[in-house]
């Protein structure tokens, strides 16, 4: 928790299952890093280069990814829930089946990007600690399952 690698190159590095909350990674050089299932909740990739990145199962909710580098990086049933993703480059990203609720991609560079099998929809319920209650994202009259072309 509370981390600070600002500037380092941890490209190729395997941080399957770790935690990284409230991290501060801005400029860290994370490509063809793994980060398979793990928790990035409220982290700052902010210029970050997560280049051909392995986000599969990642928790990114509230973090910071302003002007990140996501080209080609597998965010496959990522979360990505209240994420500033504004001016990054998601070229040929694939998001297929992840939670994309309240990101910003204002800005953003989405060219090839798949985006299939989301879910998206308001915030849903929050527990005591603030975060999203897993079971709260499912398909009803406040959440839906969109397809993306």
């Amino acid at each position: 928790m509370d981390l600070d690698l600002s500037g380092a190159d941890l490209s190729g590095a395997d941080f399957s299952e770790s935690l990284f909350i409230n991290a501060k990674l801005t400029g860290t050089r994370l490509a063809q890093a793994g980060l398979y299932r793990s928790i990035a909740l409220r982290a700052d990739f902010t210029g970050a280069d997560l280049t051909e990145a392995c986000l599969v199962r990642v928790d990114l909710d509230e973090s910071v990814l302003r002007n990140a580098v996501l080209d080609g990086a597998d965010l496959v049933k990522a979360s990505l829930y209240g994420v500033d993703a504004s001016g990054a480059s998601c070229r040929g990203t694939e998001f297929m089946g992840s939670t994309l609720i309240h990101v910003n991609f204002c800005g953003a560079d989405p060219s090839g990007a798949i985006f299939k099998k989301l879910i998206q929809g308001d915030a849903g319920q929050r527990n005591k600690t603030g975060r999203r209650k897993r079971n709260s994202v499912r398909s009803g009259s406040r959440h839906r399952r969109t397809n993306v072309p």
